[in-house]
């Protein structure tokens, strides 16, 4: 029998987005949408991809599980961010630009330290404006942005906070991700993952007491739908200035 990810990876071009889209709840065997990647399938097994559900990367399916959940909960409404105009800091490959623009933003600043990650669609794309090699704590706008989402790694959302303070006007969506956030003495696994998952709980409230004293109000906080890449637990929170 072959796995169901190895089955996938041909279509998919990696073993990685196969995962991820597999996780996703992208993937249907025999009419059932399936969650595990390492699903044995047999020669007689009929699988299904929702292909228009696919994204470029993990991050955007973590985002479009978290825009859902604020429908859902009635939060947002059906259509909250057409017209909007949205600022991505650490936008790496374009998986929460992608996820924005399939929510009907009209315009989106993408911001990143590193260079030619952006993938060409999200390039293409003219509603895309791309500042790469751009430290965030550097970027000087010139406009407003209705909404602000950001997913940064080996940097704590403390350190930008002075930035969060000048470019938000609005509302705000942080991926906080406990494992750049605790400390280097908590203890982590090979793959750098928190053995203690008590701790990055403890974290997550101390960051949303302490962006209350910076003048935030939290609206929500989730769990990420999907952890981290190494198995790290990761929450969004979504503010309001």
């Amino acid at each position: 029998m072959q796995r169901l990810d190895i089955y996938l990876k041909t279509l998919l071009s990696s073993r990685t987005k196969a995962q991820e889209a597999i996780e996703s709840g992208c993937v249907r065997v025999n009419g059932k949408v399936v969650y595990k990647s390492s699903l044995p399938l047999k020669s007689s097994d009929e699988v299904d991809i929702d292909t228009q559900g696919l994204l470029l990367g993990r991050a955007g399916y973590k985002l479009r599980g978290f825009f859902e959940e604020l429908v859902c909960k009635g939060l947002w409404e059906e259509g909250y961010l057409v017209g909007k105009r949205a600022l991505d800091i650490g936008s790496s490959t374009g998986g929460f630009a992608q996820v924005l623009l399939n929510f009907g933003v009209s315009e989106i600043v993408c911001v990143d330290v590193g260079k030619n990650q952006l993938h060409q669609n999200m390039r293409d794309d003219e509603r895309v404006r791309v500042f790469e090699e751009c430290d965030v704590r550097e970027f000087e706008p010139c406009e407003y942005f209705d909404i602000v989402v950001c997913d940064v790694s080996f940097i704590s959302l403390y350190k930008l906070m002075e930035s969060f303070e000048r470019l938000v006007s609005a509302e705000c969506i942080w991926l906080f991700k406990p494992q750049f956030e605790v400390g280097r003495a908590a203890k982590r696994d090979k793959k750098g993952v928190l053995k203690d998952k008590t701790l990055a709980h403890i974290a997550l409230a101390d960051f949303c007491a302490y962006v209350q004293t910076r003048g935030f109000r939290i609206l929500h906080t989730s769990q990420s739908i999907l952890s981290g890449k190494e198995g790290n637990e990761e929450f969004f929170v979504y503010v309001q200035r």
